[in-house]
């Protein structure tokens, strides 16, 4: 059972197999189940090709919706929205049973090249309610849309936005996802991030961050032909501009920063026709399930909107960024349930939209920083986006109104000015908050912490079962906080074994009062090819390393530990949020603040560097050396490879040439840059260690100190590399126990 806490990478290994697949998962009914059956249908994904974050959308069955949303993923493609090169963004579609065939293969045919995923769902009422005796009494809800000669069936509306409260994070597709951004069919975008004088961006404007040269670099500076320099920018700047906080979070799109839950492009206020009761219903709930808002300043924003104009907020939902994990809370879904699935039926009855209910929740339960209300200035929706697309279609010679098109503009016009005037009254309510985290910006300086956004920055724990190791693993985190070594805003990210029970890990998110993330990663999982059993017979002392340490440890464990640490930990879609990770193991500590302090405080580093570490010292002379000098000066040679660093790699074969050893790196103290590390040569050379025949690094024990000191002088200057002692870091479960009494 896939669960919230624990999706891991193994959600991702099939290979995609044709560029579009249409899968027949059905969602019969929303309410009350979980929806993770045997059978459950969901999207394969090779990790290395698809994006974790895709674009959904409801269709009907009508020719003009379907003309209208192919017209909209096309403005997504030309404004690199949907990206088409690798990862490829996958696009899911949600459909009624009666969506027609040639529908599906114009979408997929003239529309993207990319991944679309048709889904069926039926749109059944939830139990208790019967649509037949309840259109009496509701005959304007059950026929809200069907005028309009679009398809929309009796009480079509209402599901629709059941479906967008409820029904779509039931759906076993989606699950699959760290981020969802919503696309109606009749939005479009006219404008991107990277379009330097507004209106639709050239080919030369979107291609160049289509390329995969340029995705290996955190920042690009443009230099023409024609431009150059004639003197220095006196002291520099490190000043960050409000203009440009829009395009740095689009740039993020269809996904949003680690630090989010939820994005919309405005709060506004609605008119009151279809708002009644639902105040009252949320706050009975409120106090019936004992439930403080997280987002005071929004939930007040809320009541005095009520007190003074009888109506509610609004989001403009047919333009959001939804986080998954965030809505498949327990505490989420069941907020959720009662407005869809259970009397009132509000929904149903009322019409409760989608668009002030998304208010309500994000006050209930997002904290402020957690929300991103920012207007993406490209995106139009509604009857601007009709234009667009009628001026498209005679632009490829097919029929159309230029009368109509001009009175529309003028409607559009006048359209977006009230809509200015009602986003600004809204926005003005929690714009305070959400500029305070709009101010950060990642780690690209050069010292101090300003700037730094620290929820893009992690510590990264793999750990085991093991009652022990979590009792000293605990008093480890709390020596994280009372040295300061990490934030309030810091996230925690806990990989574990399938066999870690969902109470201990409530145990360990008690430790400190940081965000803790948790995901599985399978200790009992090995490469194709490699038999473990088999191989033990080859190698019991490496199967066996380090179980005479820990009581009932597997065979494998430690090895795949440093499997882990060298090549897996990269590929987890989780670590692909953040800028730096520092580890941290179940027996290390800090017994004091960094006497002389660093340029950027941990968990970070300054942007320069790619590799922090305590200190470089040269290795016992084991075994586990055996072979492994050999292996990376043969790679080089066959990838026709020179080392970076060539002054590390001369020390490297100093200590292999007179102490028959390796230097290593202090493994368990290390913050590294996650863009390094997943650069594609980087983890080619990674992969050849763990993933593939000879299957050195598994056969030999290779440890991933010294694996370290080789990756860093293969393929990191050596300015990119920090070697600097954390003077209150301490490793070692003897050590640190020592600290620990000393405290009592």
């Amino acid at each position: 059972m896939i669960t919230n806490n624990d999706l891991d990478g193994d959600s991702y290994q099939h290979m995609i197999d044709s560029q579009v697949m249409e899968l027949g998962q059905e969602v019969q009914n929303f309410a009350g189940n979980d929806a993770d059956t045997n059978n459950a249908i969901i999207p394969p994904k090779d990790e290395d090709r698809i994006s974790r974050h895709a674009i959904a959308s409801l269709l009907n069955n009508d020719a003009t919706t379907v003309e209208q949303f192919c017209f909209a993923v096309k403005s997504l493609h030309q404004h690199n929205i949907i990206k088409s090169a690798t990862p490829e963004t996958i696009i899911l579609v949600f459909h009624e049973n009666d969506f027609r065939d040639k529908d599906k293969e114009f979408i997929q045919t003239d529309c993207t090249a990319n991944p679309v995923m048709f889904y069926p769902v039926t749109f059944s009422f939830p139990p208790g309610f019967d649509g037949a005796l309840e259109y009496d009494a509701n005959p304007r809800v059950a026929r809200q849309g069907t005028k309009k000669g679009r398809g929309r069936k009796e009480w079509g509306y209402a599901q629709m936005i059941r479906f967008w409260t409820t029904g779509i994070w039931e759906h076993p597709a989606v699950r699959e996802f760290d981020t969802v951004m919503r696309i109606d069919a009749d939005s479009c975008f006219v404008d991107s991030p990277f379009s330097s004088g507004g209106g639709m961006a050239s080919n030369e404007e979107t291609g160049i961050w289509e390329h995969p040269a340029v995705r290996e670099f955190d920042t690009v500076m443009r230099i023409d032909a024609d431009s150059c320099f004639v003197g220095s920018s006196a002291g520099g700047s490190t000043v960050s501009h409000d203009d440009d906080d829009g395009d740095v979070e689009d740039a993020f799109l269809p996904g949003i920063r680690g630090r989010y839950v939820y994005r919309n492009n405005a709060l506004g206020i609605s008119v009151n026709t279809w708002v009644k009761d639902l105040y009252g219903f949320a706050v009975t709930y409120m106090e019936a399930n004992g439930i403080s808002p997280l987002n005071p300043e929004l939930w007040k924003h809320i009541e005095d909107t009520w007190a003074d104009d009888a109506t509610l907020p609004f989001f403009h939902k047919n333009f959001e960024v939804s986080r998954v994990s965030f809505f498949r809370r327990a505490d989420v879904r069941k907020w959720h349930e009662a407005l869809t699935e259970r009397e009132p039926y509000g929904v149903f009855r009322l019409r409760w939209s989608d668009a002030n209910t998304r208010v309500l929740t994000m006050a209930m339960f997002a904290e402020p920083d957690r929300i991103l209300t920012r207007k993406h200035f490209g995106y139009r929706h509604g009857k601007e986006c009709d234009v667009l697309m009628k001026e498209d279609m005679a632009s490829r010679g097919e029929p159309v109104s230029v009368k109509k098109a001009e009175n529309m503009r003028e409607q559009v016009a006048t359209l977006e000015a009230v809509k200015y005037i009602t986003e600004e009254k809204g926005q003005s309510v929690v714009s305070v908050q959400m500029d305070k985290s709009e101010s950060f910006e990642s780690t690209e300086i050069e010292g101090g912490d300003k700037g730094i956004d620290w929820g893009k920055h992690a510590v990264v724990a793999l750990i085991e079962n093991e009652e022990q190791l979590l009792q000293s693993f605990c008093k480890g985190l709390k020596t994280l906080v009372t040295h300061h070594v990490v934030k309030p805003h810091t996230p925690i990210v806990i990989f574990h074994g399938d066999d870690m029970p969902n109470a201990r890990k409530d145990e360990i998110s008690q430790c400190i009062e940081n965000v803790f993330l948790f995901r599985t990663f399978q200790f009992s999982s090995f490469p194709e090819g490699f038999d473990p059993a088999l191989e033990f017979n080859t190698n019991p002392k490496v199967a066996k390393k380090g179980t005479d340490r820990i009581p009932k440890r597997p065979l494998w464990s430690y090895i795949q530990t440093t499997r882990f640490w060298t090549t897996l930990v990269w590929k987890e879609p989780i670590i692909h949020e953040f800028v730096t990770i520092m580890r941290f193991d179940t027996d290390s500590c800090f017994v004091a603040p960094d006497g002389e302090g660093g340029e950027v405080p941990l968990p970070a580093i300054a942007g320069r560097h790619v590799f922090h570490n305590n200190g470089l010292l040269v290795g016992d002379n084991t075994a586990w050396s055996h072979d492994l000098l050999e292996f990376a000066a043969s790679y080089l040679r066959t990838n026709d490879l020179k080392p970076r660093n060539p002054s590390l790699w001369n020390k490297v074969q100093t200590a292999w040439e007179t102490e028959k050893t390796l230097p290593i790196y202090h493994k368990h103290f290390e913050v590294s840059r996650v863009s390094f590390f997943r650069r594609t040569d980087v983890m080619k050379w990674h992969e050849a260690l763990t993933e593939m025949t000879p299957f050195s690094l598994l056969r030999h024990g290779w440890s991933d100190a010294r694996i370290r000191v080789l990756t860093m002088a293969m393929f990191a200057k050596s300015e990119w590399i920090l070697t600097k002692k954390h003077e209150g870091y301490r490793h070692g479960r003897t050590i640190c126990a020592e600290y620990y009494r000393s405290l009592k």
